[in-house]
């Protein structure tokens, strides 16, 4: 099998986290070449096989159009949030080049990201009626195993619809922010370092996931009737706590999809 040369255009936190997992588990220096400025992003085409496309929705557009017709076959990996599948292939028509897209989370950068995989579905029928039946370029089904094999060493793959790898955009791209914002609460209240509120929010979470619990059930086991954390959780909820988080979430949401109508 011809040795895979992987090319990262743009150095976010998104393609910073991906550069260093992948150097961390998959790849080698010379295998991965970065690109953070449009000059240098046709050669990241030309010297890798597949390309991960980690810009700002907002550049997708520009540093698409002006990537030539590719002589070999390439495959885009778009991490680029809610830039749908079929705006991308659109760029990419007549290029030679296939696209799927990812949502990681930033953890990838440690081996324990969550990768959400959405691949071009062909329908079943033929008939092509403009935008209604759009039908994508296919992506061979052993790239996608392979794809997917060399992602698990920087955290769980796991195949979705495209609707739902916008979801997963808002889970977990969104989460790291999120969870520090509320961490941010406990350090304010108790005047403690990040790194002992870390710790404890690191040990819940293990406890969590070692308990095999579901949250309603670990919610029950540790808020004992009439305990302080029974006290706590009644003062979120009589201020709305939890549906405030919900509206947010849906206001991510809202936003996310109106990217993709830019």
């Amino acid at each position: 099998m011809k040795k895979i040369k992987i090319a990262i255009i743009g150095l976010g936190h998104m393609g910073n986290s991906l550069h260093k997992g992948l150097l961390r588990s998959v790849f080698s220096q010379q295998d991965v070449f970065v690109s953070d400025k449009l000059e240098s992003n046709i050669e990241a085409f030309d010297r890798a096989n597949w390309i991960f496309l980690c810009v700002k929705p907002a550049k997708v557009t520009e540093v698409l159009n002006q990537i030539p017709v590719q002589s070999k076959a390439k495959l885009l990996i778009s991490l680029a949030a809610g830039i749908k599948l079929k705006k991308l292939n659109k760029l990419v028509k007549d290029k030679n080049i296939r696209v799927v897209r990812i949502m990681p989370s930033l953890a990838i950068s440690t081996g324990v990201g969550v990768i959400g995989l959405y691949k071009p579905v062909i329908p079943a029928k033929a008939g092509i009626q403009a935008e209604k039946d759009w039908i994508p370029d296919q992506v061979r089904d052993d790239t996608v195993t392979l794809l997917k094999e060399k992602l698990s060493a920087l955290g769980e793959v796991i195949e979705v619809s495209e609707r739902d790898l916008d979801l997963l955009t808002i889970i977990s791209g969104c989460s790291p922010a999120i969870i520090a914002y509320f961490a941010q609460s406990f350090k304010d209240f108790s005047g403690k370092s990040e790194k002992l509120i870390l710790k404890s929010l690191i040990g819940s979470l293990k406890y969590i996931k070692q308990s095999g619990l579901t949250f309603p059930e670990v919610i029950a086991a540790v808020a004992t009737r009439g305990g302080i954390t029974e006290n706590i959780l009644e003062c979120l909820q009589e201020n709305r706590v939890q549906g405030n988080v919900i509206l947010a979430l849906k206001s991510g949401y809202k936003k996310l999809m109106e990217a993709q109508n830019d």
